[in-house]
């Protein structure tokens, strides 16, 4: 659903940025990161995700399907990140961010009687962004932990073909039994957290990073077309309220960079994402 890399400095590292992070980018890649940045620093990126998706498949009755190729809605992803060290603090020891980050995800659209229509037409119309306020902490010359509370904000817009087919009285997956249906959903309040730690040594660095699961749990909206077959000529829908709910996976993160010259460093990250959640 997602790409696990986001900002242009950590998409030229191939997304390896967990121990290396030392910018407002921190907050998605390791808050403890920001304990690097002095004074004040502002950060403004963007990204166009053009991801070409096509679509083959083998129906219920084991014949297989004309392929389809999604149409790909490109959309400018931002990140906004404010961090401030104040200057009175003895050590500088501790600095704060702020920040909002969309994450890098594409969205296709699909005819909406293609043989991919029972598990998506589209997700356009959707919007998701995730407010963070973090802080990282320097406890030793080598050693910074960072933490961050996030809430995410997501209109969820989904539009799905279901089949009222039971296979007694039709043949599966014949279209005069389908019925489009849509789906909308706000959830204004959907509160997760990040903690973060790196280990920082004149040539070697090591980073970890915990991204806690988003539950979305809200209410909403259902719309049913019903089917064209005549066996439904006088059925009627009445009553619109849903319950939405699903989860965002846990994500863990752990980096090691090493400094090969001044000007040039080498990360390797691994990524652990749980979407079997």
């Amino acid at each position: 659903m997602f790409l696990p890399f986001r900002g242009a400095r950590a998409t030229g590292r191939a997304g390896a940025f967990t121990a290396g992070v030392d910018d407002g980018s921190a907050l998605y890649y390791n808050p403890a990161g920001m304990a690097d940045i002095e004074g004040w620093s502002f950060l403004v990126d963007g990204g166009l995700v053009l991801q070409q998706v096509g679509y083959d498949r083998v129906d219920s009755g084991g014949n297989p399907q004309p392929h389809v190729q999604g149409q790909m809605n490109v959309l400018p992803l931002p990140t906004l990140a404010l961090t401030w060290q104040p200057p009175k603090i003895k050590g500088h020891w501790v600095t704060f961010g702020l920040g909002v980050w969309v994450p890098y995800l594409g969205v296709d659209s699909w005819p909406q009687n293609g043989p991919q229509r029972y598990s998506d037409i589209t997700l356009n119309g959707s919007l998701l962004g995730v407010l963070e306020l973090a802080a990282s902490f320097k406890i030793r010359d080598w050693f910074r932990i960072g933490v961050g509370f996030e809430n995410m904000v997501l209109h969820f817009h989904s539009r799905v073909m279901l089949s009222a087919c039971s296979e007694l009285n039709c043949a599966p997956e014949d279209p005069g039994f389908d019925s489009l249906t849509q789906v909308d959903t706000n959830s204004y309040f959907t509160p997760s957290g990040v903690i973060g730690a790196q280990f920082v040594f004149p040539k070697f660095r090591a980073g970890l990073n915990v991204q806690l699961p988003f539950f979305v749990r809200s209410s909403g909206t259902v719309a049913s077309r019903l089917p064209t077959n005549p066996f439904f000529a006088n059925a009627a829908i009445h009553g619109s309220a849903i319950d939405v709910n699903f989860n965002l996976p846990l994500t863990v993160r752990l980096g090691f960079e090493y400094k090969l010259l001044p000007r040039l460093r080498v990360e390797l990250d691994m990524d652990y994402e749980s979407w079997s959640m």
